[in-house]
C-alpha cells in the first residue's frame, strides 16, 4: 500500500498507473505542463516576492471588506460553501497575491514597448456591412449605393425583405479581428478617403460583402488592453522558462 498514489474502492492506484490513465486520455501533457508552470512560479516567487505579515493581514482584511465578509459567522459560511477552511483559503490567497505581484514585476517594464510595437493591430474600426451569397446581387447593391441610396436604409430594407442577408450597422472590431482579405481591401483605399468609404465587393466565406468604414479608433493602453497584454507577456515568460528546463519523467 505504501507505493499507492491513490486508493479507489480499496484498490491501490500507483503513480505510474495514474499517469497511464492521463496519457491514454490525452491529458498527461497538460497535467505535466501545469506542474512545470507551478515549479517555475514557486522558484520565482521565493526569490523575487516578499510580503511582511502585516501586509498579508491587511490584504486579507481588504478582501473580506470588499466581499462583505467581516462578520466571522458569515465568513465561516462562505468558506464552507466553497468546500475549504481558513488555513487553506489563506494559503491560496497568499499564493495568488504573490503570483500577481510577480506578474506585475515581469510585465510592467515591458507593457508600453509591447503596446507601441503592436499598436496598429489593436486599433478599432467601426464598420457596417451587407453580405449576400450571389456576386451579381452585391454588384446591384453597389450600383444602388452609387446612385444615392443610403447604406443604412439599404440595410434596413434588406433586413425586412431578405432576412437571409448578412447585415450589420456600426459594429466595432479591432483591426486584428478583421479577415485578412478585408484588411487588405481597406489598406488599398487612400487613408485620407477611408472614412465613409465603401469597401468591396469582398469575398469572405462564400459570401460577397460591401463594407462601409464609418470610423477609425486609434488604440489606447487602457485597463482592459493592459490586462490583455500582461497576460500575453506573462504567458510568454512562463513558456520561455519551461522551454529552457531539462525535464525527465521518472516513474517506477
Amino acid at each position: 500500500m505504501s507505493s499507492a498514489f491513490l486508493i479507489i474502492d480499496q484498490q491501490p492506484i500507483s503513480l505510474a498507473q495514474a499517469l497511464g490513465y492521463l496519457q491514454v486520455s490525452g491529458h498527461l501533457q497538460p497535467f505535466l505542463l501545469e506542474i512545470l508552470h507551478q515549479h517555475v512560479l514557486s522558484h520565482a516567487v521565493k526569490s523575487q516576492v516578499a510580503f511582511s505579515p502585516a501586509e498579508i493581514e491587511q490584504r486579507l482584511i481588504e478582501f473580506r471588506m470588499d466581499y462583505q465578509l467581516m462578520n466571522a459567522d458569515e465568513f465561516q459560511r462562505w468558506l464552507i460553501d466553497r468546500g475549504t477552511d481558513y488555513e487553506t483559503f489563506r494559503q491560496q490567497f497568499v499564493w495568488d497575491i504573490a503570483v500577481e505581484t510577480l506578474k506585475d514585476q515581469i510585465c510592467q517594464p515591458n507593457l508600453q514597448a509591447v503596446f507601441l510595437q503592436r499598436k496598429s493591430s489593436f486599433d478599432r474600426v467601426v464598420l457596417s456591412w451587407i453580405g449576400v451569397s450571389v456576386e451579381a446581387e452585391v454588384q446591384s447593391l453597389q450600383q444602388q449605393i452609387a446612385a444615392g441610396e443610403e447604406f443604412e436604409q439599404l440595410v434596413d430594407c434588406l433586413r425586412s425583405q431578405q432576412p437571409d442577408t448578412i447585415t450589420a450597422l456600426s459594429e466595432v472590431l479591432t483591426w486584428e479581428e478583421l479577415p485578412e482579405v478585408l484588411r487588405e481591401a481597406i489598406q488599398k483605399t487612400p487613408q485620407e478617403a477611408r472614412l465613409g468609404a465603401l469597401i468591396g465587393p469582398v469575398a469572405i466565406d462564400d459570401y460577397w460583402y460591401l463594407v462601409q468604414l464609418e470610423d477609425w479608433l486609434p488604440a489606447e493602453l487602457d485597463e482592459e488592453l493592459e490586462a490583455h497584454l500582461a497576460d500575453e507577456i506573462f504567458e510568454q515568460w512562463l513558456t520561455e522558462k519551461v522551454e529552457a528546463m531539462t525535464v525527465q519523467l521518472s516513474v517506477k
